[in-house]
């Protein structure tokens, strides 16, 4: 091999006569229902939109020789990698008959193998041979102790759940296997790849289309450059709060000791000391050819992760992590500026990767629009920052939880608190783990009528509901939405679709809306309030359904309509950890667990589980059921009827 880095495109299908190694020293798989959710989500719009080729990123390998056949060590890469095998099983798993199946092995082979960790390979090897409906080894607990197992266990029943979901299985498949391309790195052989692998785990930050569009659109402002830059810089900084960001990029242009959190609104350019001068942004605005050329990273350097403040202990000071990325929420300021400016929507899809030309027509505007647009990013950012949950770690534990904060301001220095939980971020962490994690599309609409004043939750609710029943693109509706008044030209039956039988196919938002309904009703209960279980409840991300009456009753009881059994009254939404621990038990064994459990896996369940003669569950039970909770999903519709329907 040369002394010299080789770079490759690849599909699936092109590196079929390759075996991959995992070294010893890479971490276990960690990718947990939110990574995985989104790089799925990514392929399914991809497949919708025929994309030819999609583009998930560069992989890093070692070639060498062992007993004459090539290997490939996965130098960089590994948790892509183990997913898309995970994929590959699961449509094998499902009975699919796809192309990408072929990713599995090579000859006898896996296709992907751990070094020195033989449990993984067994266990790797054991889902090949799984049936559909056969036992959930995550269950057990050897896999539950094993740290290089169990997110793996995970894994496969969240992308089972997912792809369950979907239509055209087998041709998804196929496009995953012909369509999505990677770019591989192969080192060369005299490399020190722990030196390499280090380098890799401690590199800073890369230069990102974000960086790219922030030098094409200052490059177009003549002055006052560097306060655009600040402006720019103090959005894009999504590890923080938007006030501490603020403060640090404009530390003397503020009085801090008299402005409000409100006040912050509007940028407001003519404060006299601001500087007006081209010369003050020599160090924060540069050219495409300035980065390209000397090597210049821009952004998130300039603002420190973890402000301090004089008068708050560490332990006060709150961070958190956004539900977006920042070239997400580029997207969604621009499609609000465009509005505002009585523009239409842009016609490429809503992806960061297109970000450059989604903004194709700003990079062409004039420096007064250019300015216009860093204002109303600016605003943007102040009402995102205000109104939409963050990730947010537990005081005393290693989780996080989605949370709304509330601001609060002592003498010159802002501070955050956690809000208990409420209605609004209940209905947020619905919309996010049920929304397209690359698009979180409800944020234009949302972000935009907040704006203009109008109330959160039922501003929110009718967003979420006109969404749910549109039968244009979810990209189509939420830009109509940006206004108040609007109107849809035929709507979808949720009614007809819930009586159907469906069983693993329901579309998993409709359980996930329920919870929301459920909890808006238990929240208002004085008796169901204090529950301790439902103190601690909460809106999570949840991929897999479970059948209350088993598939395989322990029992080998049976219902005799098929249809009852894979309808809407006999299922619910869990995780995988909590559908496992049902598995094919007799309803009233599961009513026992459901109750020794300390908190509620599902609000759905409780209604089941408080029945007195659940024993007795059958299918005029589960067609009860049924129709009760899908009138509570009506009254809700019905309860915010803010759209018409023409």
């Amino acid at each position: 091999m040369e002394n010299k880095f080789k770079t490759e495109e690849y599909s699936l299908r092109l590196i079929e006569d390759r075996r991959f190694i995992i070294p010893s020293y890479q971490r276990p798989y960690v990718w947990g229902n939110e990574q995985i959710n989104k790089l799925i989500t990514d392929f399914y719009e991809a497949f919708k939109r025929k994309d030819k080729k999609y583009y998930i990123g560069t992989i890093l390998l070692y070639e060498h020789q062992n007993d004459g056949k090539k290997i490939f060590q996965l130098i960089d890469g590994q948790q892509r990698f183990t997913t898309i095998w995970l994929l590959a099983v699961a449509f094998k798993i499902m009975c699919v008959n796809s192309k990408i199946e072929g990713f599995l092995k090579i000859e006898d082979e896996l296709r992907i193998d751990f070094a020195i960790r033989k449990q993984i390979k067994s266990y790797m090897l054991s889902l090949l041979e799984k049936p559909i409906n056969g036992k959930n080894q995550y269950s057990d607990p050897e896999i539950e102790s094993d740290e290089y197992l169990i997110n793996i266990a995970k894994a496969v029943t969240s992308i089972l759940g997912k792809i369950n979901t979907y239509t055209n299985q087998k041709e998804f498949g196929d496009f995953i296997y012909e369509n999505i391309h990677f770019v591989i790195n192969t080192v060369p052989d005299n490399m020190n790849l722990n030196k390499l692998f280090s380098t890799i785990n401690n590199s800073g930050i890369q230069l990102e289309h974000s960086d790219i569009l922030k030098s094409l659109l200052i490059k177009k402002i003549k002055t006052g450059k560097s306060i655009y830059s600040r402006i720019w810089e103090a959005c894009e900084n999504m590890k923080n709060y938007f006030e501490r960001n603020v403060k640090q990029l404009f530390p003397t242009e503020f009085d801090w000791s008299k402005i409000s959190y409100d006040d912050l609104k509007e940028f407001k350019s003519e404060i006299k000391s601001f500087p007006d001068d081209e010369e003050s942004a020599g160090d924060n605005a540069y050219t495409i050819s300035d980065i390209l050329n000397n090597d210049i990273i821009i952004g998130q350097d300039a603002i420190n992760d973890e402000i301090q403040y004089e008068d708050q202990e560490d332990d006060t000071v709150v961070y958190c992590r956004s539900i977006i990325t920042f070239p997400q929420l580029l997207i969604h300021a621009y499609r609000i500026f465009l509005k505002i400016n009585e523009k239409s929507d842009f016609n490429c899809p809503f992806h960061s990767d297109k970000l450059l030309q989604i903004f194709d027509s700003l990079i062409n505007e004039n420096e007064h629009s250019i300015k216009n647009f860093f204002k109303c990013l600016w605003s943007v950012r102040w009402i995102f920052d205000k109104e939409i949950v963050k990730w947010i770690q537990v005081p005393g534990e290693k989780d996080e939880e989605l949370f709304l904060t509330g601001i609060s301001k002592k003498e010159s220095y802002f501070s955050r608190t956690n809000k208990e939980k409420n209605e609004i971020s209940m209905l947020q962490s619905m919309l996010y783990f049920t929304g397209n994690y690359n698009t979180q599309i409800w944020l234009t609409p949302y972000l935009k009528r907040l704006l203009d004043g109008e109330n959160s939750l039922s501003c929110l609710e009718s967003i979420d509901n006109i969404l749910s029943l549109s039968l244009l693109t979810d990209k189509e509706t939420s830009f109509s939405l940006t206004d108040k008044k609007h109107s849809l030209p035929e709507t979808f039956n949720f009614e007809n679709y819930l009586n159907e039988s469906n069983g693993t196919s329901f579309r998993h938002y409709w359980f996930q809306k329920l919870e929301y309904i459920l909890w808006k009703e238990f929240n208002r209960d004085p008796k169901r309030e204090q529950n301790q279980k439902f103190s601690t409840y909460r809106i999570t991300s949840k991929n897999s359904i479970e059948h209350v009456f088993p598939r395989n009753h322990e029992f080998k009881n049976k219902i005799i309509d098929e249809k009852k059994l894979n309808c809407f009254g006999n299922l619910a939404l869990l995780n995988p950890s909590q559908n496992s621990s049902y598995s094919n038990q007799d309803v009233g064994k599961k009513k026992i667990d459901f109750d020794n459990k300390q908190t509620y896996d599902s609000l759905k369940l409780v209604y089941i589980y408080e029945d007195n003669d659940l024993p007795d569950f059958n299918e005029e039970k589960i067609d009860y059921h049924k129709d009760t909770m899908i009138i509570k999903i009506k009254n809700h519709y019905e309860d915010n009827n803010d759209w018409t329907c023409t």
